[in-house]
């Protein structure tokens, strides 16, 4: 097994949101103001075009300029990451947009794991097409994410431990939703510069003491100080109570599927100058879900004030 690079940060990164102004243009100013807001809630690195970013809906062009913005406003302070999502996927465009997203300076250019072979095809056919990316894109380090779009694949355990043994992989966002395969992936990347990011609330914690790298979800949108604080504190007792929090409130926040124009209106609530404007979705969220979101933002906020002062008094 070749180890190329060092890992990423652990900790929190948000699936970054992707800011477009009421005409449907992407806004920059909108997206420079969200991503500075992430850099003040302490984020530990930022995946930047993907799903909840609406990559689906981005062309190339725009795709480089939403990463090349997120890594000028980083500014060191954390790594970004992104995807790329050709429309007529092969191992030559996939490629293609990965050097050209590399140009940007992202730490790493993820790869949709739906996109390494179609639904018929089987996971020899996408270690072969995996192969062949790793060739056309040099020493370049590369993600993997179980995106939902274009369908929902889910790698096979031992895929995803051949593929990170080529030691190119530095980044995995997983939507398996199973602790059980969690842990088991966990153990089979050992060794390999991936690191294992958990998308889902209800097995976060006990990810994150499996020996997840960390949290890459919706719900970062909404409060990342309280999953800063999860992780964080992922080995005490109290973290329960964080984490019964987020499980509890996870589907309180999609609101029906809302997403991301909920997570949106949350961003107006943080003051950031965002249109609730998306490509993905037509829909809008009415006053009762406004209000439910706001409830949810104010509980969210007590429970970072009570927990952070408990957490300062047990160390004083």
């Amino acid at each position: 097994m070749k180890q190329n690079f060092s890992p990423l940060p652990s900790g929190v990164w948000p699936p970054a949101l992707t800011a477009f102004t009421p005409s449907g243009e992407l806004d920059l100013p909108g997206n420079r103001a969200l991503f500075e807001w992430y850099a003040s809630a302490g984020v530990d690195g930022l995946f930047v075009s993907c799903l909840t970013g609406e990559l689906n809906c981005l062309s190339i062009d725009e795709i480089l300029q939403l990463n090349r913005l997120a890594v000028e406003t980083a500014a060191g302070r954390f790594p970004v990451v992104g995807g790329v999502m050709p429309a007529a996927p092969t191992p030559e465009t996939i490629a293609a947009d990965v050097l050209r997203l590399a140009e940007t300076g992202v730490a790493a250019s993820v790869v949709l794991v739906s996109q390494l072979a179609a639904p018929e095809e089987d996971d020899d056919r996408l270690l072969a097409n995996a192969d062949r990316l790793l060739k056309l894109t040099g020493d370049l380090p590369l993600g993997l994410y179980e995106c939902p779009k274009p369908y929902h694949r889910l790698l096979r355990e031992k895929t995803l431990a051949e593929l990170a043994a080529t030691g190119r992989f530095v980044f995995f966002k997983d939507t398996c939703c199973d602790i059980g395969r969690i842990r088991e992936r966990i153990r089979l990347v050992r060794g390999t510069p991936l690191r294992l990011f958990n998308a889902n609330a209800a097995t976060l914690l006990d990810s994150f003491r499996a020996g997840a790298g960390g949290y890459c979800g919706v719900g970062a949108n909404y409060y990342p100080e309280l999953f800063r604080l999860l992780w964080a504190h992922r080995d005490s007792e109290q973290a329960k109570k964080l984490q019964q929090f987020i499980a509890t409130n996870d589907a309180m926040a999609d609101l029906g599927r809302a997403y991301p124009v909920s997570a949106k209106y949350m961003a107006q609530l943080h003051r950031l100058p965002l249109s609730l404007r998306c490509r993905i979705t037509e829909r809008t969220i009415g006053d009762g879900d406004r209000q439910t979101l706001r409830q949810l933002g104010a509980d969210a906020e007590r429970l970072i004030r009570r927990f952070s002062a408990n957490a300062v008094m047990e160390t004083a």
